[in-house]
């Protein structure tokens, strides 16, 4: 099932339940569809630059880094498991 199909499936139980109206819950389930967005971004850029990043300084040294997405990924998964756990109550 696509995500498309499954916040279908979401907002039809939304319905059975009554709040699909709901401005606190339509705000929320918008908010929870970015951050999926947002970490599906962050997780093909973590793909394609891998787990680690080299920064070069002023003297031509480099230096290897974890890649800063990780935490940004992190970062964001936990706010979107605490939007969820909202949209689940």
């Amino acid at each position: 099932m696509s995500l498309n199909e499954q916040a279908a499936e979401i907002l039809r139980i939304a319905a059975t339940h009554g709040v699909e109206q709901n401005f606190f819950f339509l705000t929320t389930f918008k908010r929870y569809q970015v951050q999926i967005k947002i970490l599906n971004d962050l997780e093909g850029q973590i793909k394609a630059e891998g787990p680690t990043v080299t920064k070069e300084y002023v003297k031509g040294r480099k230096n290897l880094y974890t890649n800063p997405a990780i935490g940004d990924y992190n970062k964001t998964s936990t706010a979107a498991n605490q939007t969820v756990q909202t949209l689940m109550k």
